[in-house]
This record gives structure tokens, sequence and C-alpha cells, in this order.
């Protein structure tokens, strides 16, 4: 046989071997792609054409401003009555009861809600509206329903099943957020009368006397000012940090405090770094600040300096960021957070986005597009949500998913998202493995509610 014909010969063995690779590695591409299809399945638990409301380990089925039915995780309809009960909020109390309230023709009605529906728990007559007290500090739960009447405060107390009426004073709490007060201390509850500040207990007893120009519950201590100076108090009540400042602004892991610049203090008053950092805070309150945040990343700090200001509509003078590292600090400009998982920076149309350790992971050019949010979904992949669309990128900064909508949900082999009446359920590879329609959706551990169903995800 002559050199050319074997040349010829082994050229078509060669090709044919690519071929059979080709082939095969579509063969087994497709078969892995079945495969992750079969391995996710959503399995419909319940069918309804009301709402549904995930609460505690039930679900509500919701007409109306009533509550109709109570289903289990499972699906299985509990209890069912199309006439339903009125409710204006639904709460957990400390015993991890479930509490409805409604008040309807001058009552206030509560209920706790369990497998055989909502069942009255008391009526108190000539009550036209309240607030909930709601205790919010590692746990959260109902304390009460506050109501105003003629310059007085009478609270409801769940703690001691009785009525207290706080003579000319007001309760403000702690936060106030959707008609609902807040406090972080069940037993120094922020009050007011004739424009100056104390504090009670549950049961109405006087703790501080309404002698402070503000107080405020940091979870630890109290943030009081008198004569426009902030200091903080012990919960003995003992002075801990003189009022001689301009600024004393509870953060996450600490305290900023100082005037025209701040120290940075952990939660024992000890500083952190010797530097001062600069601040956009005008006519400092103690209840109407959003300009400043700190969050502990690691065993890192990271303070924020420009924090809600597109989404309250303000324009700030500095866009700081202050990573820092061994009581030292390096600062980013032009700054965003997501408090969920990462931070990141951006500064003349290039996102930095930080690791655990605050050290820059990635670099990504989003030219004249503003960044909304980043978050980090899985290892290596950021989800980036643009002025101009949305966009998944893995950790060398490739595009995987441009702009298939909002993402609602993820986990480390799956996200969703919604756009346009559809949700679509689409793995990393960018593989769509489920589509529904709808546009009310809730994911409950794994439980998917769209539009009144109940889907249980399995994977």
């Amino acid at each position: 046989m002559d050199e050319s014909k074997k040349n010829r010969i082994l050229l078509v063995i060669i090709i044919v071997i690519m071929l059979l690779v080709i082939i095969i590695g579509g063969v087994l591409l497709q078969l892995n792609k079945e495969e992750k299809k079969s391995s996710f399945k959503l399995q419909q638990l319940y069918v309804s054409d009301y709402k549904i409301v995930p609460f505690d380990r039930y679900f509500l089925g919701v007409n109306d401003n009533k509550i109709i039915s109570v289903i289990d995780r499972d699906g299985k309809e509990l209890y069912l009555n199309d006439t339903g009960v009125r409710y204006d909020g639904i709460y957990m109390k400390n015993d991890d009861t479930s509490i409805a309230y409604n008040t309807y023709n001058e009552k206030l009605s509560v209920y706790t809600i369990g497998d055989k529906g909502p069942t009255k728990l008391f009526t108190i007559n000539d009550v036209s509206e309240v607030i909930p007290l709601i205790y919010k500090n590692n746990e959260e739960y109902l304390l009460g329903f506050i109501q105003y009447k003629d310059n007085d405060t009478y609270i409801y107390n769940f703690e001691n099943k009785g009525l207290v009426v706080l003579d000319g004073i007001t309760l403000v709490g702690d936060k106030v957020a959707n008609n609902v007060i807040y406090t972080y201390s069940r037993d120094n509850i922020i009050v007011k009368k004739a424009d100056k500040y104390g504090s009670v207990n549950i049961d109405g007893k006087i703790n501080l006397e309404c002698n402070y120009d503000d107080l405020i519950n940091d979870g630890i201590s109290t943030i009081f000012a008198m004569n426009n100076k902030y200091g903080i108090m012990n919960s003995n009540k003992e002075v801990v940090l003189q009022p001689k400042y301009d600024i004393v602004k509870k953060i996450e892991d600490g305290y900023l405090v100082g005037n025209d610049k701040l120290s940075f203090y952990d939660n024992l008053l000890k500083r952190i770094v010797k530097n001062k950092i600069r601040h956009n805070i005008v006519n400092y309150s103690l209840r109407d600040d959003s300009s400043l945040y700190e969050y502990n990343v690691g065993n890192n700090y990271v303070i924020i300096n420009n924090y809600l200001e597109t989404l309250l509509d303000k324009d700030y003078k500095y866009h700081d960021m202050y990573i820092i590292k061994d009581d030292k600090y390096n600062v980013a400009q032009e700054t965003g957070f997501n408090n969920e998982n990462v931070v990141y920076s951006y500064n003349k149309g290039v996102l930095s986005i930080y690791s655990s350790s605050m050290d820059k992971e990635l670099e990504l050019k989003v030219n004249k597009a503003k960044v909304k949010n980043v978050i980090k979904v899985q290892k290596g992949y950021y989800y980036v949500s643009l002025d101009k669309g949305n966009v998944l990128y893995n950790k060398s900064g490739k595009k995987i998913i441009n702009d298939l909508g909002e993402l609602v949900y993820y986990n480390d082999r799956y996200l969703i998202y919604h756009k346009d009446n559809k949700i679509k359920f689409v793995d990393y590879s960018n593989e769509v493995l489920e589509t529904l329609d709808g546009n009310d959706i809730i994911v409950y551990d794994s439980r998917l509610i769209v539009d009144g169903n109940i889907y249980l995800i399995k994977s």
C-alpha cells in the first residue's frame, strides 16, 4: 500500500472518530439536559381562585380581606368558610400562636389561627382603630395593641392580658412602619409627653421620666439627646457616653460618633479605627436618617456613605465606601451595597465586586449603565441589575443570561425569573427547566405560590 493511500485511510479514520466523539458528546449533552429536566419537578399541591398568603406553618386563603381557608404545607385544606373572618393584620405571639385581628363595628376582635381556622380569642367594645405593638430584636412577636384616645394611650396588653392607660402620654416606640409600632426593648418602651421623651415597661410603669429631647433603643443600649447633644446609657440607666456629640448613630456592629467627622466604635465603645469618616448627615435625628450604614463582612467592616440615595431621591455630597481591615481603611467611590451577601462599588463605568475577605474579586465594564443591585447567587455567579436590563455573569465576567427578567429566587441549582407574565426556572448553564404563566409570585421554603396555586419544587 503506497504512502498516500495510507494517509487517506488514516484521515478517514480520524474523521470517523471525530464524528463519533461529536455524536457521543451531543448524546451525552442531551442526556444530561434530559436528566436535569427529569430531576426538576413542580408538583401542584393546591388550586384556588383566591390569594394565598404563607404564614408560619400554614397557607391562608384570603379573599376581600377575609381569611376563608387554612391549608397545611402539603396542600391539605384544613378549614374552608366562604363567609370568612375579617382581618387587618396577622402576627405571632411569643408563645408561637398565630394571631389575626380586626377593628369592625367599633370592636376589636382577636383570633387565633390553627387547624380549625380562625377561633375568636376575645372582643373589646368601643374600639375604632388600633396599632399593633411589636417587640423586635433577635425575635419578633406581638406585645399588644395601641389605641390613642383623648390624649391618652391605651395598651391592650397580651403580656398580662389587661388594659394599661398612659395619661397624657403617647407611645412612639423605636420605629414606626406600615402603621405598626416596633420596640427593641420590652422593658424600655419609648413614650412622649409635651415634646419630651421617656420610657415605660409593658405594664405602663415609668422607667425613664419624660425629660429627654429624644430617646431610642438600639437593641443593646439607649441613645439619648439633651440640649441638642447625644449620648448613650446602658440598660441600667448608667451613662456610658456623655451627651456632647452632634451625632451618635447606631449601626450594625457599633456606633458612629462625632461632629463634622465621625469615629467608628464597637458595641463596647472601643474605637475601631483612628481615622475619622466624613458624612452627608445634616440636621441629624435619631429617627430620620438613612445616609450612612455599616455592615460586618467576614472579619471586616464596610461603611457605606450614600446608602438609599436613589430610593430616597436625595443628592448626597459624598459617595464613599470605607473598607476597614486591620484598624485601617481604604476608600472606594460611587458605591452600592446589597446587604444580603455582596459588596460592590462602581465608578466611571466599572463595577467592582468584592469577596467576603473584602478583596476585589471581579471587575465588569457596565459603560454608562446605572447599577441598581448586585446579588451573588452562587459561588462565582453574579446577578447584576442595571437600568438597561439584568445580566447574569460567571466568575470570569462572561454573560450567561441576558435580561430574562427580575430574579425572584435562587439556590445552588437554579434561578427563578419573572418577565411579561412568564415565570422561568433556569439552571446555571442557561437551560430552561420549567415555564409557568403567572404574576403574583411567592417562594416559601420549597413551595412556590403563583396566582392562588401552591406548588412543591422538587429538584
